[in-house]
């Protein structure tokens, strides 16, 4: 009987049995002769050609006898499963053929095959032994055991990673979601909902990972119910749920989103104690038809729509303003918003009898409005009429873009990196002395001036500040303005 040695492992697992001998032989590499009996080549002692191994691997040795003078190579295909031979080596007769398999952590099986091929006298015959090795138990980790997060909520990532293993996820809280709930090695991200009851002032829950019999938990903290939201927010707030904390400080900034369209700005505590809007509104309608307008028309009820539902009779802005076949703008002015028309800035408001323009919504989102000329002097009052602190400069305040205007007659872009026109919602009968003479149909803008312009046509103005200062100044109502919005 002919035996298998163990270089430094013992697997009893193997089923290894002893040679049955040689007339039992039927292989490809021990063909009858033509009288029926048996040529014998070489042989192993492993049962079934079938090596099962378990996860910690080894080294073991197979006996291989060749009783004629026949040579033949072994191979593996395998890395992990190496002999002690090289696929080049050519062997003469019997054979010691040692196999070392590295320790395996993944959790799926694996198998090598080992081949015995003869090269001489014969070229076809082949042996092949299959090294079956077992997977390891499943193994799961996270990059993170705990969450904690503010009332707003929002979204967290957590990497999950295991030995080849599948999990699962599942959430003891209705308030706390994982997408997806199942996977391999993947990031994986935690839906958190906003906390907005007050009777539950703080809350935890978890979310558990699952492979095989193995588990991790991340906790998760919510802090409870808030009344006011913090500054540099991550989460979601819309303009209409903003309600900034009693111990804001001037310089604060937040990231709103408007509700209509799904648009985000960055909203600023002034030193004046208000919010402001420190970007230009782009609010074109819901869809935004005027994202690709490339024309501008004057208040006509005959070519009414740009803005859909929200100003049936007259036109709002463009992005690129056309005349005569050649652009004005092109490229637009960097962060500038959209331009409109003073009744579409108002949605129409001055037709009504009477209406208080000082706090109008206008084309604002819910909670805010357009300033009026006064809310614009205080905030001048505030932080100066210095050009810089109002327009592009880094050191700005007001982050104001010299985007120019838009000319109601000639529907040409003017003023383009030397000023711009914001709409306010004075109306200019409205405003005392002498300006009051400009008509009902002009209003007030506020004109944020680059520091080098020169202020030569007195005409336009309200006052008589100077050169590259933010001031009040008159424009048509059907002429294209920018604006920001300021918090009821």
């Amino acid at each position: 009987m002919k035996k298998i040695f163990f270089a430094t492992i013992i697997f009893a697992t193997l089923g290894i049995t002893g040679f049955t001998s040689c007339d039992s032989i039927d292989n490809p590499l021990n063909p009858k002769m033509p009288d029926g009996t048996v040529n014998p080549t070489f042989n192993t002692d492993i049962t079934d050609n079938t090596i099962p191994l378990e996860k910690n691997g080894g080294t073991f040795t197979v006996s291989v006898t060749q009783a004629t003078a026949y040579r033949w190579i072994a191979t593996s295909n395998q890395a992990w499963a190496t002999l002690n031979v090289a696929p080049t080596d050519t062997i003469d007769g019997s054979k010691s053929l040692v196999i070392t398999v590295a320790e395996y952590t993944a959790v799926d099986p694996r198998t090598a095959t080992i081949t015995l091929k003869e090269v001489a006298p014969k070229t076809n015959r082949t042996i092949t032994l299959s090294v079956k090795q077992s997977g390891a138990e499943p193994s799961i980790n996270v990059d993170k055991t705990s969450i904690e997060t503010d009332a707003l909520g929002g979204t967290e990532t957590i990497v999950v990673t295991t030995n080849g293993a599948t999990w699962a996820a599942s959430s003891d809280a209705a308030w706390l979601s994982v997408s997806p709930t199942s996977g391999k090695s993947i990031t994986v991200t935690v839906s958190i909902t906003k906390n907005v009851n007050p009777d539950t002032p703080n809350r935890t829950g978890t979310i558990t990972f699952t492979s095989g019999s193995v588990s991790k938990t991340v906790t998760v903290k919510q802090i409870g119910y808030t009344t006011c939201n913090s500054p540099n927010n991550t989460a979601t707030i819309y303009f209409d749920e903003f309600s900034p904390c009693e111990d804001s400080q001037s310089g604060d900034t937040w990231t709103l989103t408007d509700r209509r369209d799904g648009k985000t700005y960055a909203v600023k505590l002034m030193d004046d104690g208000s919010y402001w809007m420190i970007e230009d509104l782009r609010f074109g309608g819901a869809p935004d038809i005027v994202s690709t307008k490339n024309t501008f028309s004057t208040d006509n009820p005959a070519q009414a729509g740009t803005l859909g539902e929200y100003i049936p009779d007259f036109y709002g802005d463009i992005v690129n303003i056309t005349y005569n076949g050649s652009s004005d703008i092109n490229p637009p002015r960097t962060g500038r918003g959209y331009f409109y028309n003073w009744r579409a800035a108002m949605q129409q408001a001055d037709i009504s009898t009477g209406s208080a323009y000082s706090a109008t919504q206008g084309i604002a989102p819910a909670g805010w409005h357009i300033p009026s000329v006064g809310e614009y002097k205080n905030l001048r009052n505030a932080i100066g009429a210095d050009g810089i602190k109002w327009g592009e400069d880094a050191t700005s305040l007001w982050k104001g873009i010299w985007g120019g205007d838009i000319d109601g007659g000639t529907r040409r872009n003017w003023g383009l990196g030397t000023y711009g026109y914001y709409w306010t919602s004075t109306n200019s009968m409205s405003v005392e002395g002498a300006a009051a003479a400009m008509g009902n149909h002009q209003a007030v803008v506020w004109r944020v001036n680059s520091p080098t312009i020169d202020n030569t046509n007195i005409n336009i103005y309200i006052e008589d500040v100077g050169a590259g200062v933010a001031e009040p100044s008159k424009k048509n109502k059907n002429g294209g303005a920018l604006i920001r919005c300021i918090k009821n």
